[in-house]
């Protein structure tokens, strides 16, 4: 242990994170052109004080002129191979330490940080080291000199216990006994202490909740004791589908005073609930403390996988995050790090803590989830950048092909790609050219080729300075239904979800699917211009202005990641989602996970009715008995699909019966939306290399056997190591009431795919 200005030994060859925030120390005069000489002296002054290893200095400030404050404003790199410097603009040192120590390793950091700490950067700084990381902060007083000098940093450079370090070689190799995965580390709880973030957090293995809850913006109910306002909080959330794993953190004004606040926020707990209530000051400042112990917290919890996991989720209860572009995208990016992330903000259940309906109004009414995508508001211009493979569909029925281009659409597709690539599309990108208005003879061979291929020279491309010769393609096909090939093409094609964008006046139906892929983490932008517009669509200019992202957003190029590898870039049947029988799986997200042999029904309840006095739960045994008598799994779910108008059974969220039975509307489009409904099933389901006939679907309608291009698509899923039966209608069907019932329309009705 160091005393305040007692020189120590002192040698370490981990990395070094210098962090220079020219706000307090501004850059020198005459060196802005040029910091060779200073960043030269910071690093001759740390390695005489035994930081040996490599370093990378971060030059920061934390008054951004504007909100572009993820650019580099200027890159140094002073001609040495064991340092690199950059100068950025951010609104938060604190947060920024916290995400580059926490992304780097393996083992801890050193950090070094030039600046004048104020409280909170302090406490950030105290939290990394006691997480072993070492920490030097350079500062000096008022009346000292110009810091820059060698001699100057190593007089005014300390430990965080007080010491000055200088270099003596303690150790016999560059190996430490803490420089290993922290997934390997178990910390054990004590309930009867706060977690306060000061050192690491207990541990926590398989399915969690973490719930940051601003205390000010939502007060709790003054007559309830903590352990109350944790059960609370936590059957809400279990109710609606959470982890029964649930820890609370409480953020108060200590400003305000008060006993029953000042008993909240002493050491040691009197209740035995994990509610920790801990200090946070004013709307500003809680909002940073917040957010910097959400990233200690991600930080600390184990294992950081290099995959998507939804073990984890993490609630946020605030009004100070949903209106700041920089907040937002930090909250972003932790759900693009596998977090399952719901932010709440505040609706009227926030006047009425003590209703017996709290917190449950308050969740229903005030949450979304951030699914990769953005809180864009219809028309706002939002930073974006994605790497990903683009998928681009351009339905030529709703905007034909410019007059004068039907032979060369290389302009054409020039623009396009050029306005997605402004827009932050920066991978790869394949364009499908369709029309879903069909021969009136159908020919299985013309609609399944491609007609016409185009691939554009790059050459009218060369601003694009990412662009290969072979970054695009571009193929023309004709379709009687562009939602079902997106579905099933998006699945195709990974690891991970892609972008999907669209060139098309989407409908009820096609606007729904693109829903349902946004939710399993697609980016989907939709161009579209309303009927008065009178510009043609097809330039730059008129692509950019009616682009919007499914919130209303209209993106534009930012350089925002570090890489083009995202986390969740992985094969879906390492995620496993929990089911909820109380709730209608209706496929506007990822469907609950079933393993092993199970059965699938698509039901057409209109095609083939069920008998109007029992009730869902009768039909539901009804079916799987007869199923299960004629050699199916009894793992067995059932999608009926009604007439929209049809208010026998209710079409909303939440069931009131036990039975895996899911009524959805279908209306006079009941066969586009089921076969839809079928291949986001098949893209959720677990997936096998090899050919299974333990997954079995059924398909009870009249629509699909008569019609060739729908007889194709269903026996692509056959040749998909599903077994697929169809059931078509017999004289049973005017008898649902009858004891045979449905075992009669199954042994009369129904027939096998081949795959043929």
């Amino acid at each position: 242990m160091g005393e305040e200005g007692k020189i120590i030994e002192f040698e370490s060859a981990r990395q070094t994170l210098l962090f220079w925030n020219m706000d307090d120390y501004p850059i020198p005069v005459d060196t802005t052109d040029d910091l060779g000489a200073v960043s030269s002296n910071m690093f001759e002054a740390l390695h005489l004080m035994g930081f040996l290893g490599y370093m990378r200095m971060q030059v920061y400030s934390e008054q951004p002129n504007s909100e572009d404050w993820l650019n580099a404003e200027m890159s140094y790199a002073p001609k040495c191979k064991s340092y690199s410097a950059a100068v950025y603009e951010f609104p938060d040192i604190a947060l920024y330490i916290i995400r580059l120590t926490t992304s780097m390793g393996p083992g801890p950091l050193n950090v070094a940080l030039i600046a004048k700490p104020n409280g909170e950067l302090r406490r950030v700084l105290q939290c990394l080291k006691s997480r072993n990381h070492d920490v030097l902060l350079i500062d000096s007083p008022p009346s000292c000199p110009p810091l820059f000098s060698v001699e100057s940093l190593l007089e005014h450079a300390r430990l965080l216990d007080g010491a000055k370090p200088r270099f003596k070689a303690l150790l016999p190799n560059y190996m430490y006994v803490d420089d290993i995965d922290e997934e390997y580390l178990d910390i054990k709880e004590d309930l009867s202490k706060t977690v306060d973030f000061t050192e690491r957090i207990p541990t926590v293995r398989g399915d969690r909740t973490a719930v940051f809850w601003d205390a000010e913006d939502y007060p709790f109910p003054l007559c309830s004791t903590p352990d109350e306002i944790y059960h609370s909080i936590a059957s809400a959330l279990v109710e609606r589908g959470s982890s029964d794993k649930i820890t609370i953190w409480a953020y108060l004004d200590d400003d305000k005073k008060g006993s029953w606040r000042d008993a909240l926020l002493g050491g040691n707990k009197e209740w035995a609930s994990r509610i920790y209530f801990l200090p946070g000051g004013d709307n500003s400042s809680r909002r940073d403390r917040m957010l910097n112990d959400i990233y200690l917290w991600v930080r600390d919890s184990s294992p950081r996988w290099n995959k998507r996991s939804h073990e984890a989720s993490l609630v946020i209860f605030s009004d100070q995050f949903n209106d700041d572009s920089y907040y937002t995208h930090m909250l972003q990016k932790l759900s693009k790090r596998g977090y399952n992330l719901l932010l709440v903000t505040p609706t009227q259940d926030i006047k009425e803590p003590e209703s017996p309906e709290w917190p449950g109004l308050l969740i229903d009414e005030g949450s979304y989830y951030l699914i990769r995508g953005t809180m864009g508001e219809e028309g706002k211009i939002i930073d974006f950048e994605s790497g990903r493979l683009t998928l681009l569909f351009w339905n030529m029925d709703d905007y034909p092909i410019p007059v004068g281009t039907s032979d060369d659409l290389g302009a054409v597709s020039s623009n396009m790609f050029e306005a997605l690539h402004q827009m932050g599309f920066r991978g790869y990108m394949r364009m499908q050219v369709y029309s879903e208005q069909q021969r009136e003879s159908y020919d299985k061979d013309w609609w399944m080729k491609s007609l016409i291929s185009y691939v554009p020279k790059c050459k009218s491309l060369t601003t694009l300075s990412l662009f290969a010769r072979k970054s695009y393609s571009a193929d023309f096909y004709k379709l009687p239904d562009i939602t079902l090939d997106i579905i099933s093409l998006t699945s195709s094609v990974g690891p991970g979800p892609s972008n999907v964008a669209l060139i098309a006046k989407p409908n009820g139906e096609l606007l729904r699917v693109l829903r349902c892929l946004k939710s399993r983490g697609h980016d989907v932008l939709v161009i579209d211009t309303p009927p008065c517009c009178p510009d043609p669509l097809f330039s730059v200019e008129s692509l950019l202005e009616h682009a919007r992202l499914l919130d209303g957003a209209k993106p534009r190029f930012k350089a925002l990641l570090s890489d083009y590898m995202y986390l969740d870039d992985i094969d879906e049947k390492d995620v496993e989602i929990q089911e909820d029988l109380s709730k209608t799986v209706d496929f506007s997200e990822r469907i609950p996970t079933v393993k092993g042999i199970r059965t699938a029904v698509f039901w057409d309840a209109v095609d083939c009715p069920f008998p109007l006095s029992s009730s869902p739960d009768e039909i539901y045994h009804s079916i799987s008995s007869a199923l299960v008598e004629r050699g199916s799994s009894d793992k067995i779910t059932i999608w009926a699909y009604l007439d929209d108008d049809d208010k026998k059974v209710s079409l909303g969220g939440n069931k009131e019966w036990a039975s895996r039975i899911h009524f959805l509307p279908g209306g006079d489009s009941r066969r586009n939306r089921m076969l839809n409904d079928i291949y986001l099933w098949v893209r959720d389901s677990p997936r096998s290399n090899r050919r299974s006939c333990d997954t079995n679907l059924l398909i009870f309608s009249d629509q699909f056997h008569d019609d060739a291009y729908f007889t194709d698509v269903l026996q692509q899923l056959s040749k998909k190591v599903y077994r697929l039966l169809l059931v078509t209608p017999t004289q049973d069907i005017n008898e649902p009431a009858s004891p045979a019932w449905p075992g009669l329309l199954i042994d009369e009705g129904a027939y096998c795919f081949r795959g043929t």
